[in-house]
C-alpha cells in the first residue's frame, strides 16, 4: 500500500489512518466481505470517511435499518459482485464477463441493493453513496464491535 498520498495542493504527507486501518483489517476474518468493498473504493474517498468525526459516521448509517445493513454486508456472493461492479467501472456487460455470471443475474443482485438501500448503483452518485455506507457501515461495527468485547 502507498503510504504517501499527494493532496490537492500538491504537497506530500503521510497518510498513516489508512495504514493503521489497513493493519487493523489485515487480521480480521469476521469481515472479509466487508474489505472487499472497502479496498476497491478510491483511496481519496477512503481518506476522507477515515477523517469523518464519528458522530457524522454514526448519524449516517443510523439512517438505514442495522439489520438490513448488517444482511446485506454480511453477505460475501453480494459484496463480492458490488466490488467487481465498482471495478469495472459500473459496466454492467464487463461486469458479467468478469465475474462469470449471467447479465440477468447481476441486474438481479444490483436490484437487491437498491431494494434493501434505496441506492441505485448503477447510477454514479449512488454507487458512491453506497461505498461511503460501506465505509461507515465498516468503521462503526468494528468500533462497535471492539466496545462489546
Amino acid at each position: 500500500m502507498n503510504s504517501d498520498v499527494k493532496n490537492p495542493l500538491g504537497t506530500e504527507r503521510k497518510n498513516k489512518s489508512n495504514e493503521a486501518y489497513a493493519s487493523k483489517i489485515k487480521g480480521k476474518k469476521k469481515s472479509s466481505a466487508l474489505r472487499g468493498v472497502i479496498v476497491s473504493a478510491p483511496s481519496a474517498l477512503r481518506e476522507m470517511v477515515f477523517s469523518a468525526p464519528a458522530q457524522l459516521i454514526d448519524k449516517y448509517v443510523d439512517g438505514y435499518d442495522p439489520v438490513v445493513l448488517a444482511k446485506l454486508f454480511g453477505d460475501e456472493e453480494m459484496m463480492r459482485t458490488a466490488k467487481s461492479f465498482f471495478d469495472n467501472d459500473l459496466n454492467v456487460s464487463k461486469t458479467a464477463d468478469a465475474i462469470y455470471m449471467h447479465r440477468n443475474t447481476l441486474m438481479y443482485r444490483l436490484n437487491k441493493i437498491k431494494k434493501l438501500t434505496g441506492l441505485d448503483v448503477k447510477t454514479f452518485n449512488d454507487a458512491v453513496s453506497f461505498q461511503i455506507l460501506s465505509i461507515s457501515y465498516a468503521l462503526k461495527w468494528r468500533s462497535n464491535g471492539k466496545k462489546q468485547q
